[in-house]
């Protein structure tokens, strides 16, 4: 996770860019991705408003989704998958 959160202020990938992340907000997402609660509960549970919630969980979501481009390898993830089949 804080790796994310790194990258998400320091990526040269445009739309996966966020200047100045707030950290709760970010943990707000993560929240909503492991949860998937309605907006009403992650509100609650993080004291804001509905309205803002939804914005940042899109916001910080996005971003995560434009970070694939430098995270994710199916070269890495098919070599990974071999060599535990061969064991």
């Amino acid at each position: 996770m804080a790796q994310i959160f790194h990258d998400l202020q320091t990526t040269m990938i445009e739309a996966a860019c966020i200047d100045k992340p707030n950290l709760v907000y970010f943990l707000m997402t993560l929240n909503w991705m492991k949860t998937y609660k309605t907006e009403e509960e992650i509100s609650g549970m993080f004291n804001v408003i509905e309205k803002t919630a939804r914005k940042w969980i899109w916001i910080f979501t996005n971003a995560i989704q434009a970070l694939k481009e430098s995270k994710v390898s199916f070269l890495g993830s098919c070599l990974g998958l071999f060599s535990s089949l061969t064991l």
